[in-house]
């Protein structure tokens, strides 16, 4: 589908400078910049003037499915995760871009190719569907394996492509293919977002009164039997999340991380919609995923 409004870094032609070149035989002799290679003093004799093409790009959303993001229970990080991606699939709509939805875990079938117009938002809506009638029911559902869908995503990226990971995070040293995804995406001059969804400051609060069984992370042993947590088990399980976000900050190198914290005092519904405005309109900013964005 060729050229766009949606920049992506591309030499080619358009009206916005790039870089200086060498000359070299088959470029076109009208892009030389003649005053600049009078002023050249290095080893080739002329210089020409390298543009930046625009392009329209293929936008993939890849959101973390595991029961984990259902957490805090009656605050779930996953509502934010699935505005996100009903959110998105929107403005690839109005951009008039193509794009497709992964699940960051699992192997659910998916389309192979990112899709354009009214089948985005067929495609998206199926999904947001799908997860939310796969929400955990039963205990059992809160330690059922799960793995990152590495091949899977990988397939599913073309050349030109921003992807957008969604995820809380908390999955640790134990998915080393998160790193794996994080490179592969990084090919080719694709731009990858990583948001960060941080329940914990809310679900610390609900634990602190309540009786619980703390489960083992990272560092934290946790507690086999029913009880209390106490003020400095809830501050290791923290440092262990914390350690978590950390190592996965460090596995996606240098890429651009959003976290989007909840706040201690964040009881409704009403509180989550608005975090979500907030933060939404920052990232589109902060991203630069739309050219045309702030819409």
């Amino acid at each position: 589908m060729g050229l766009g409004p949606s920049r992506r870094r591309r030499s080619g032609q358009s009206l916005e400078y790039r870089e200086h070149r060498e000359f070299v035989p088959g470029t076109d002799v009208r892009n030389i910049d003649w005053r600049a290679s009078v002023r050249y003093k290095g080893p080739f004799d002329h210089l020409v003037r390298a543009h930046e093409a625009e392009e329209q790009y293929a936008m993939i959303v890849a959101l973390d499915v595991r029961a984990e993001m259902w957490l805090p229970e009656h605050l779930p990080t996953m509502q934010l995760g699935l505005w996100l991606v009903e959110a998105l699939g929107e403005l690839a709509v109005a951009a008039k871009l193509s794009a497709n939805i992964l699940p960051l875990f699992g192997n659910a079938a998916r389309p192979t190719r990112p899709l354009r117009g009214s089948a985005i938002t067929t495609l998206f809506r199926s999904f947001l569907d799908d997860v939310w009638n796969g929400r955990p029911q039963d205990e059992r559902s809160w330690t059922a394996p799960a793995q990152v869908a590495t091949s899977d995503l990988i397939r599913h990226l073309p050349p030109a492509a921003v992807v957008v990971v969604i995820t809380d995070g908390t999955f640790g040293d134990d998915q080393p293919g998160f790193a794996n995804i994080i490179r592969k995406a990084q090919d080719a001059h694709r731009h990858v977002a990583l948001i960060i969804l941080d329940g914990w400051p809310v679900e610390r609060a609900l634990l602190e009164q309540q009786s619980v069984q703390l489960l083992p992370f990272g560092a934290f042993t946790g507690r086999a039997e029913l009880a209390d947590p106490t003020a400095r088990e809830l501050d290791i399980a923290g440092t262990a999340l914390h350690a978590a976000r950390q190592r996965m900050r460090a596995q996606a190198g240098g890429l651009a991380v959003s976290q989007w914290t909840m706040s201690r005092n964040m009881a409704k519904h009403s509180d989550l919609e608005a975090m979500f405005r907030e933060q939404f309109e920052a990232f589109l900013h902060s991203s630069q995923i739309f050219a045309l964005g702030g819409r």
